[in-house]
């Protein structure tokens, strides 16, 4: 019996999973079917506001209405007579024009209505309402609420501006107030009122419903409430009651009505709304519980009969097969005599025969085997001395082998260091190959920073040149000739002072600069660089101040020294603040003489320091173009000081300045 209830195991899984396939497609199906519906009748609702927003739109550029309100805010008629004229306006034109307008109010720039189809509104204050104050601004619609006013049932308002016909000047609004019931109509028509749901009998089908919940989690529309409801249904449950990241959102859930079901919503961002369709689980789900009744019926029928048909046979198979088991245990435990006593022409006797005749057979066999036992017993002790003495020879050369294998080891871990002593050099011959690629990296961003910025310091000059000349050659002005000739005689000379700079940097890397020494007064070199920066120090209002006690004579080349100095000046008035200052010390130190160039300026982060005085280095791109320069100045400046036997070094702190300073022997 209990192999027939076991046959039947897969057929009550195959029902069961199939009653789950079933009920996952339906669910699948009503899903889709319900966010359909949401997402046609959200299509409709914002069709329906955007027609409010175009009627309103209309409305506010009414002339009549315009040049009406223009009239009574301005008394320059009498404004009862005009007022009358704007409501019957209103009543006889605008009003017909859209059934879902309940009313219509014209508001005066200081919020106080001065035109409507209902004469009990005239006169009221609405400056505080967001219909007014936004509906100043642009088109705007509101969010649902019990109206005061019109009628006093649940609306929303579009406003518009209304503007001067003469100055286009805001000078006040009209607002339409659209009834809710419009909402209702949209989301009760064309849509069934049931979900086509087949074996559901009629008394228990439940409405589809549709519904919109604004963003205060208030039920303001449906397709089942009636005609001018309060706004006052809260739906705090489900997950559909706030707008998220997800515009669409679907599955089941309990509702506000404390129904489970099935539902999809569309969020309507614009308004901040959230439309909800949405059936009940239980009639969803009806036509996969009446298959699941039917296929339980169905088993239980099955069940009974196979378990009557299995107590039939029982008797008349089970209990001889029974004695058969029996017996068999027997014979397999050693029992070689038992016998079964079952007769008869059916197939359980012959069965029951010829296990008698195998029982038989087997005790025969039984005996045989145990005299070849014994037999083969005696060829097994022969052969296990034999064995013995193979082993012990195997013994003797596996003591052998295994000395040759440590002799062979040896020799292998010596090919292991060789081979780790060439992984080794191949590492750091791999690491030379990566910084070479890096120094070639370096070059290729020099060579792209060459490109860049001296061909714009190159190019600057001559455009300035050039400019100034066409300009001076079309000037009749001789005073303003000379100012123009004299701007490109500067432009150039900057042009010139870039490529000496270029050459100079040049005969530096080449060392074919040789220095012609003489003994010089380095403070007379000081004041004359101090006066060729005179009018770039006035341009950015920088004081320079000299210092010196004593005037020192040095065997120096006078150009190129000049030149460094010149170089640490201008940096420090090019970089230094409007209205900074710059402090030049010279002092004699023992057999040395020192001089100090300290600023004002914007200073130099720590960790640039000696990055500085590398080729062609400024330490933010943007300075290239802001302050110019190619970046090479320090550069010859720290080789120039080097050639004549001097060091240079640099203190700075961001915001407060910097301080270079070079050392040279002073003259014998």
């Amino acid at each position: 019996m209990i192999l027939v209830l076991v046959s039947f195991l897969p057929v009550a899984i195959g029902g069961i999973y199939e009653y789950h396939r079933d009920k996952e497609a339906l669910e699948n199906q009503i899903i889709s079917d319900l966010i359909l519906i949401s997402e046609t009748k959200a299509a409709h609702i914002y069709y329906f506001i955007n027609m409010s927003k175009e009627r309103v739109e209309d409305f506010g550029s009414d002339v009549f209405i315009r040049s009406s309100l223009e009239k009574i805010v301005t008394h320059n008629f009498k404004s009862n007579e005009v007022i009358k004229e704007l409501n019957l306006y209103l009543i006889n034109n605008k009003l017909p024009l859209d059934n879902s307008i309940i009313g219509i109010i014209v508001i005066s720039r200081d919020g106080k209505i001065v035109a409507s189809t209902s004469e009990t509104e005239l006169g009221r204050d609405e400056s505080k309402d967001d219909y007014f104050r936004e509906g100043l601004k642009g088109i705007y619609v509101s969010d649902a609420f019990f109206s005061r006013h019109i009628k006093a049932i649940p609306a929303i308002v579009a406003s518009a501006p209304l503007t001067s016909t003469t100055t286009e000047e805001t000078i006040g609004v009209i607002s339409n107030f659209i009834s809710i019931d419009e909402l209702n109509s949209i989301l009760s028509s064309g849509i069934p009122a049931r979900l086509t749901l087949p074996d559901v009998p009629p008394d228990r089908k439940k409405p589809l419903r549709v519904y919109l919940v604004n963003g205060s989690g208030i039920l303001i529309a449906g397709s089942n409430l009636e005609r001018g409801a309060p706004l006052e249904t809260p739906v705090t449950s489900g997950p559909f009651n706030k707008c998220g990241t997800k515009r669409v959102t679907s599955g089941i859930y309990k509702n506000y009505l404390d129904e489970t079901v099935l539902g999809a919503s569309v969020c309507l961002y614009d308004l901040g709304w959230k439309l909800v369709a949405e059936i009940n689980k239980e009639e969803a789900f009806t036509p996969v519980y009446v298959l699941r009744n039917r296929l339980i019926v169905f088993c239980t029928f099955l069940i009974v009969l196979i378990v009557g048909i299995s107590w039939i046979l029982s008797e008349r198979i089970v209990t001889p097969i029974e004695e058969l088991a029996s017996a068999a245990d027997k014979v397999a435990n050693g029992d070689f005599n038992v016998r079964v006593s079952i007769s008869g022409p059916t197939e359980i006797g012959k069965l029951a025969a010829i296990f008698n005749d195998m029982v038989e057979d087997l005790r025969s066999l039984y005996e045989e085997l145990e005299d070849k036992v014994k037999e083969r017993t005696l060829k097994l002790k022969a052969a296990n001395k034999q064995l013995e003495d193979y082993s012990r020879n195997l013994e003797e050369k596996v003591k052998q082998r295994t000395q040759e294998l440590e002799e062979s080891r040896d020799a292998l871990l010596n090919l292991v260091e060789d081979l780790e002593e060439s992984r080794k050099e191949l590492e750091k011959t791999h690491r030379n190959l990566e910084l070479a690629h890096e120094e070639l990296k370096e070059i290729d961003k020099i060579k792209s920073y060459i490109i860049s910025n001296v061909s714009h310091e190159l190019r600057t000059p001559l455009t300035i040149a050039k400019s100034a000349i066409d300009l001076a050659m079309e000037e009749e002005d001789p005073e303003a000739r000379n100012e123009l000739l004299k701007k490109a005689v500067k432009a150039l000379a900057r042009q010139n002072d870039v490529i000496e700079d270029l050459i100079t940097i040049s005969r530096i890397q080449k060392k074919e600069i040789k220095l012609d020494l003489k003994i010089t007064n380095l403070v007379d070199i000081i004041k004359r660089c101090i006066k060729d920066k005179e009018e770039l120090a006035s341009k950015k209002n920088v004081k320079i101040t000299l210092e010196y006690k004593e005037i020192p004579y040095i065997n120096a080349d006078e150009k190129y020294l000049r030149h460094a100095i010149l170089d640490l000046l201008d940096n420090a008035i090019k970089f230094n603040r409007d209205g900074g200052k710059v402090w030049i010390k010279v002092e004699r130190k023992n057999s040395e003489v020192e001089v100090i160039i300290k600023d004002t300026g914007i200073g130099i982060p720590v960790d640039k320091l000696e990055e500085i005085f590398k080729p062609l280095t400024q330490l933010d791109p943007s300075t290239t173009r802001k302050y110019g320069g190619t970046g090479m100045g320090l550069t010859i400046t720290k080789r120039i000081i080097e050639l004549h036997g001097g060091t240079i070094k640099v203190k700075s702190k961001i915001g407060q300045g910097s301080e270079f300073s070079f050392s040279l022997k002073a003259a014998d």
